[in-house]
């Protein structure tokens, strides 16, 4: 399974919000709260994963899809003349 960047934000509304969350996980909620900010920990993520995997197989089914609208891809020719560029420069 790919490991996705998923938002711990959009992982936890998903989940029923903080309190729900929190219940799921037996975890007081202020630690829920703080996983909105500091990313949720990997070995309660990996529960999660197992315990919703519904959740998580929706959210992951969307991720990619917003990714593209996020970042243009950069063509291989625009990174080489960036490059080119760096060189010329180093070479004064």
């Amino acid at each position: 399974m790919t490991q996705n960047k998923l938002d711990p934000n959009e992982v936890i509304d998903a989940l029923g919000g903080t309190s729900q969350t929190a219940r799921l996980c037996e975890v007081s909620d202020p630690a829920v709260a703080q996983w909105r900010t500091d990313g949720i920990p990997k070995s309660r993520l990996m529960f999660l994963r197992l315990a919703a995997p519904e959740v998580f197989a929706k959210l992951e089914a969307k991720a990619p899809e917003e990714d593209k609208r996020k970042r243009p891809r950069r063509s291989g020719k625009d990174r080489r003349v960036v490059a080119t560029r760096r060189t010329e420069d180093l070479a004064k």
